[in-house]
C-alpha cells in the first residue's frame, strides 16, 4: 500500500466516524424533542432534576459528598409562629408559614476548609427558589451562626443547624425540595422532602 493510499483510507474512515457521530446526535435530538412534546402535552415532568440543574438527587436524610464535606439534609418541618432564643414570639407574614431544614456537614478531609455557606442552600417551593436565614428558634441551633466569623471546619468536625425559609401557607411537603448550589461548582444537589 502506498503512502498516499493510506492517507485516503484515513480520510474515508474519518468521514464515516463523523457521519456516525452526527447521526447519533440527530437521534438524541429527535428523542429529546419527542419527550419534551410529551411532557408539554401530558403535563408531566420527565426529568425533574434538570429543571433545577441538579446533578444528584437524594431523599431526606441521605448524604452527598462535596469536596471534602459530607452534606446531609437531616430533617424538614413547617411551623407557624415560634419562640426565639430571646423569648420573643416570631410570626410569619400573613398568608405564609415557616419551613425549616436541618443541615449537617462534616469535614472528611485532612485539612481545615470552609464549609458550605447558608446561602448555598435554597428551598424550592412550587417552582420558586427561596433563600434561607437563621431563625434564632429556641432549642434549635442556627446553621448560620457557625459561619458568622468565616471559620474553617477542621477534619472530623461536624457542624449542623437549622435554616428558616418563608413559604406560602398552602405549601405542602410534596411542594418542597432542598437545593444545594455550591459556589464555584457545576455540581448541584437536590433533596426530595416527600417520596
Amino acid at each position: 500500500m502506498k503512502y498516499h493510499d493510506w492517507g485516503a483510507a484515513m480520510k474515508d474512515s474519518m468521514k464515516i466516524a463523523l457521519g456516525i457521530i452526527i447521526g447519533c446526535g440527530g437521534i438524541v435530538a429527535v428523542f429529546t424533542c419527542c419527550f419534551s412534546i410529551l411532557a408539554v402535552v401530558f403535563g408531566v415532568t420527565i426529568f425533574p432534576n434538570e429543571v433545577m440543574g441538579a446533578t444528584s438527587l437524594h431523599a431526606l436524610g441521605e448524604s452527598t459528598r462535596f469536596n471534602n464535606f459530607e452534606v446531609t439534609v437531616v430533617a424538614f418541618e413547617f411551623s407557624a409562629s415560634y419562640i426565639t432564643k430571646y423569648q420573643s414570639t416570631k410570626d410569619p407574614p400573613k398568608g405564609a408559614k415557616f419551613a425549616w431544614i436541618h443541615i449537617k456537614v462534616q469535614n472528611l478531609g485532612n485539612t481545615a476548609e470552609r464549609a458550605p455557606s447558608p446561602v448555598e442552600f435554597k428551598l424550592i417551593c412550587q417552582d420558586d427558589k427561596i433563600h434561607g436565614e437563621g431563625g434564632s428558634r429556641e432549642g434549635y441551633p442556627d446553621y448560620t451562626s457557625e459561619f458568622l466569623a468565616g471559620e474553617e471546619v477542621y477534619p472530623g468536625i461536624v457542624h449542623e443547624g437549622w435554616l428558616r425559609f418563608i413559604v406560602p401557607s398552602a405549601a405542602k411537603r410534596t411542594d418542597v425540595e432542598v437545593l444545594f448550589e455550591p459556589r464555584g461548582s457545576t455540581e448541584n444537589h437536590l433533596w426530595y422532602i416527600s417520596p
